[in-house]
């Protein structure tokens, strides 16, 4: 793959980056049966003065080592069905997280949201008076509209009552009166598949407008997002 720019981009790998990633995608979509996308290979060809453009992404973060060692080897791989419940407990802020997803399918609603709520207990007390402490109510309601899902036939009432009686002070009031002011929406739960799908296809046009400003080649840039001569036209004009 090859770029050309012509002045200092310190950001040029986020823009290779964004390349590489439409490839890939484009490439899964023209061979559904493959399993590996080909090797590609970024080049930057530069008629500017400055050399000093990073050469690695890893270099665009602030902290290059923990960069290089976790952003771009391999990713951590975690199994939630592994997971004993005793360490879901030591694990605190994730522990909540995990127990969510590790029980999500497996038990009722209710039995799930009292096993969650001696997580949640344990998060408010290590979190209690520290500055994050106002961002716990947030993770916490989202992850109790995680484990009800999109269902319409959960019983609020019976919702409170379960976290009114297993949770401390006035902890489940307080989480229950933000769940009734903020109620179920179309689209706010499921709506987080359409709103990725939406984001990429703007992102789609968005790279194509930029390789049209750098010159390239409509057929090139049909290849690299995805789109068709006809939509990359369209954004021409």
């Amino acid at each position: 793959m090859a770029e050309h720019q012509s002045d200092y981009d310190e950001w040029i790998w986020l823009r290779l980056l964004e390349y590489i990633v439409l490839i890939c995608y484009n490439h899964r979509k023209q061979h559904p049966k493959d399993k590996h996308i080909p090797f590609i290979y970024p080049m930057v060809f530069s008629n500017s003065n400055n050399t000093a453009t990073p050469r690695s992404i890893a270099e665009l973060f602030s902290n290059l080592v923990l960069a290089k060692r976790y952003m771009f080897g391999n990713f951590n791989y975690i199994n939630v069905y592994n997971i004993s419940d005793k360490t879901l407990y030591k694990h605190k802020v994730a522990g909540l997280l995990e127990a969510a997803l590790k029980y999500k399918n497996s038990v009722s609603i209710e039995e799930l949201l009292i096993m969650l709520a001696d997580l949640i207990n344990n998060l408010y007390n290590i979190t209690s008076g520290k500055p994050h402490e106002d961002h716990i109510d947030d993770y916490v309601i989202s992850l109790i509209r995680y484990s009800v899902g999109e269902s319409q036939e959960v019983d609020l009432n019976h919702l409170r009552g379960i976290l009114e009686s297993k949770l401390d002070d006035d902890r489940g009031s307080r989480l229950m009166q933000r769940i009734y002011q903020e109620p179920y929406e179309e689209g706010k739960f499921a709506g987080i598949d359409i709103g990725k799908a939406e984001g990429k296809v703007e992102g789609f046009i968005t790279t194509a407008k930029n390789m049209l400003a750098q010159g390239m080649d409509a057929n090139l840039i049909a290849k690299c997002s995805g789109l068709s001569i006809a939509e990359i036209e369209k954004i021409k004009s």
